[in-house]
This record gives C-alpha cells, structure tokens and sequence, in this order.
C-alpha cells in the first residue's frame, strides 16, 4: 500500500484502534470494496494538501476541549459531509 494512502486511512490512528479504523472506512462506503478504493484515490488529493499545511496549523496545546473531542468531533463532521 502506498504510504501516503495509509497515512490517510490510518489518520486517526492516535484515538482510533485499527477495527474501528476499518469498520468506519467500511460503514462510509456501505461495505463495498470498490468504493473504498475509489474514495481513497479521490480523498488523496485533498489529504495531501491539507498535510503540507500542517492540517490544523492553529491548533494549540491551550485549546478549551481535549484532543480525543477534537479528533470524535471531526470524525462526525467528516461523516456528514461525506
């Protein structure tokens, strides 16, 4: 596997087990495997450009929620956009 696609699959990875990790890519497509391969290629672009600006460059240590809420909240935020 390339290792910017797992870098992308696995971007969680600090709050996330890999089942879950799995399950939620799984859920997303509604379990069908040439979907996931086809979001992953279409998501590279976008994960690669927010990467080289660091992501979240404004985010802080001083931040009033912790980072375990920052990370489920975005996982909702990306489930209902996508």
């Amino acid at each position: 596997m390339d290792p910017g696609i797992h870098e992308q699959v696995y971007s969680l990875r600090d709050v996330e087990e890999e089942p879950y990790t799995i399950c939620r890519w799984l859920r997303a497509t509604k379990f069908k495997a040439d979907d996931i391969l086809n979001r992953i290629k279409e998501n590279q672009p976008i994960f690669e450009a927010a990467r080289e600006k660091d992501f979240y460059p404004g985010r802080t240590r001083n931040e009033k929620c912790m980072h375990f809420t920052f990370y489920i909240s975005l996982t909702l935020v990306f489930q209902l956009v996508f």
